[in-house]
């Protein structure tokens, strides 16, 4: 007798629709926070542009 039974098709898609829905609202929700917080790359992080360092004032 075994200790596990043998999977199913059924079982397997579904786990399949569910890991793929799952990743799917994660980039959908990274997404929107990046966007509303207004998220961008820079080429050069050690030059921040739009901080007051970069404006010459000293941050508060």
């Amino acid at each position: 007798m075994s200790a596990f039974r043998e999977p199913k098709a059924k079982d397997a898609a579904s786990t399949m629709a569910v890991t793929g829905l799952t990743a799917i609202t994660m980039f959908v929700g990274v997404t929107a926070l990046a966007v509303i917080a207004k998220v961008h790359y820079v080429d050069n992080a050690c030059q921040p542009t739009g901080s007051a360092v970069a404006a010459g004032r000293s941050p508060s």
